[in-house]
């Protein structure tokens, strides 16, 4: 583990956070809030894989049927989709915890610098896989932020906060500015017409205003992470760790939008890769309006994918199987991994 540098956080430099965030409440709550998502988990669980009504109904009736999802010939769409980009994903998320929390790691940039940033990372990533318990009993980004709190000390904890909300606030760009070119650069798309879309859908998608109204939010969006950037410059971020930050997060919205395609592909959608890449990318921007909580996340991506890519699956089911197995793979695997390792390995890990 690299040592860090930096001073501790005094109250001033930690703000009015500093009083809540050192009482028994929010104590009680790192405690509580991590066997909550758990329970969460569990719930999520049992609806997705265990029912024998609606979703579960039609996935298991899908997977009984191996020759509508099993096809050998495209194998490494499975292998890379399904289970390497999910662990490359794993780490970005790590790499750019690691840049936002260790000052130690930015002022040498070279190859011994990112050599310690590459094993500093991978050590962090115990940490995440833990936080992702808090983050299925609450909303958004907060129960990620009280997760990794238990790592830190907590004159720190307002510094865990901020760099939370920052790695959160970077990724709003990606979201809407892909979409807003992948309609600037798709010009045909009577395409759309095969999809079976209801016809007011179809229209707002070919409405020439669509890829501007979407370019306007980007704009806003990155207007909004130099706000937040402002905010937060009390603590020291340098400008070429934001912008690598930002770099990262790109790609790992890149990642995440790869496992979508390519999965799409290995269960033999009916669209091309640039097709498949620009109605999943809408999606994930309805999905960017909601909070994917205990309760969002129950059927929503699985309704909106049935919805928007069904008919363009040889059988509109195997739409559900993408969500589900990247919901397992992002989040239920690296979560109980991440609660095996509290349970043998974590309790024994010394505060950063």
């Amino acid at each position: 583990m690299v040592k860090s540098t930096r001073k501790p956080t005094t109250e001033s430099d930690a703000g009015p956070w500093t009083g809540f965030l050192e009482g028994k409440a929010w104590k009680f709550l790192l405690q509580v809030l991590p066997w909550l998502g758990l329970g969460v988990l569990g719930w999520q669980i049992y609806l997705k894989y265990g029912t024998g009504e609606g979703y579960g109904s039609e996935t298991w009736r899908v997977l009984a049927e191996p020759g509508s999802w099993w096809h050998r010939e495209r194998w490494w769409y499975w292998w890379w989709g399904g289970m390497v980009l999910p662990l490359v994903a794993l780490w970005v998320d790590a790499l750019k915890w690691t840049l936002l929390m260790d000052d130690a790691l930015e002022p040498d940039r070279g190859q011994g610098g990112r050599m310690r940033q590459i094993r500093t990372a991978g050590s962090r990533i115990p940490i995440l896989c833990y936080s992702m318990l808090g983050s299925l009993a609450i909303p958004g980004r907060l129960g990620d932020f009280a997760g990794r709190c238990r790592f830190y000390r907590a004159d720190l904890h307002p510094r865990v906060l901020a760099s939370t909300l920052m790695a959160s606030s970077t990724q709003w760009v990606p979201v809407w500015g892909f979409p807003a070119l992948w309609l600037f650069l798709t010009g045909d798309k009577a395409w759309i017409g095969s999809l079976s879309w209801p016809e007011m859908l179809a229209q707002w998608l070919r409405h020439p205003g669509l890829p501007w109204l979407l370019s306007g939010l980007t704009l806003a969006a990155l207007g909004a992470w130099f706000a937040v950037a402002r905010r937060l410059r009390g603590y020291g971020w340098q400008g070429p760790v934001l912008v690598e930050v930002y770099a990262w997060t790109i790609l790992r919205y890149g990642l995440l939008l790869g496992q979508w395609v390519l999965l799409l592909q290995y269960l033999g959608i009916n669209l091309g890769v640039w097709e498949a890449s620009g109605v999943v990318s809408l999606m994930l921007v309805v999905q960017w309006f909601l909070p994917m909580g205990a309760v969002m996340d129950l059927g929503f991506k699985g309704a909106l994918s049935w919805w928007l890519l069904g008919s363009a699956m040889p059988v509109p089911a195997l739409a559900l199987l993408v969500p589900l197995w990247i919901w397992s793979v992002n989040l239920l695997g690296p979560s109980l991994a991440g609660l095996l390792w509290w349970e043998f390995r974590g309790k024994k890990f010394r505060k950063i």
